[in-house]
């Protein structure tokens, strides 16, 4: 698992990282976050130190959990804490954001566009990230290659991009939807003849396409509108992390 710094000593999967940047770019003010990233070890810390053995009742805070073939019962006012191995936070996709913070009322109104939820109903402070959620990050390539722009990598998203990829002189130019299909999504006039104008039109679409990449972290490349290996691979992996 790749992961980066977002705030702080908090860090992230790297695309949930790139989701909060984008967040914050967009207006999300700073701070709020309590927990993000936790190791398994770490995890677990926390659990048993919030966390004791007790194979009857539910405790003062009646919350009863197994782990390891034990029952426990927390006994710290300190809230709530996944058993080991179930938690999202060890995976690098959880926040943990103040819900009296600034950070955390602008979650509640724009979170969701960004592939965040919450899902815990008891921990309404709880949020988790869905790549293929994440409208805010499909809507610049939607837009680079002319296709309906609603944020979901569908099949009509799906044909536009292969269309332009399958055009390129990388891919050995083909076209499998048709010299017209293809043409719309450069935008130029659909003639049905690739010639220099369809070519041009290709290349700056390319470039169009690889700034939506690059915002996401996947392309670090030229901005050149030359469909490479590079540009490839980070199609490839956007493709994977967002198609529904």
């Amino acid at each position: 698992m790749s992961l980066r710094t977002i705030s702080g000593a908090f860090k992230a999967r790297t695309d949930a990282a790139n989701s909060y940047a984008r967040m914050r770019a967009a207006g999300m003010p700073s701070g709020g976050i309590n927990s993000a990233y936790r190791s398994t070890a770490s995890q677990a810390a926390l659990f048993l130190a919030r966390y004791r053995v007790q194979w009857t009742g539910r405790g003062a805070y009646n919350d009863a959990r197994w782990y390891n073939g034990r029952r426990y019962v927390r006994v710290s006012p300190a809230g709530m804490v996944g058993v080991p191995g179930t938690s999202k936070h060890t995976t690098g996709i959880a926040l943990d954001i103040s819900t009296s913070s600034r950070a955390g009322a602008w979650m509640l109104k724009h979170g969701a566009q960004f592939g965040w939820r919450r899902t815990i109903a008891s921990e309404p402070w709880h949020w988790e990230y869905s790549a293929k959620s994440d409208n805010d990050a499909v809507a610049p390539i939607q837009s680079a290659v002319r296709t309906t722009r609603d944020g979901i990598w569908g099949t009509g998203t799906d044909k536009a991009t292969w269309a332009v990829r399958a055009a390129s002189r990388f891919r050995g130019v083909n076209f499998p939807y048709g010299k017209r299909f293809t043409q719309a999504r450069v935008g130029t006039n659909a003639d049905n003849v690739w010639g220099a104008n369809s070519r041009g039109a290709h290349d700056a679409t390319i470039k169009a396409l690889q700034r939506a990449l690059a915002r996401l972290g996947l392309y670090t490349d030229k901005i050149d509108g030359i469909w490479g290996k590079l540009s490839d691979a980070a199609f490839l992996q956007a493709r994977k992390a967002y198609k529904r």
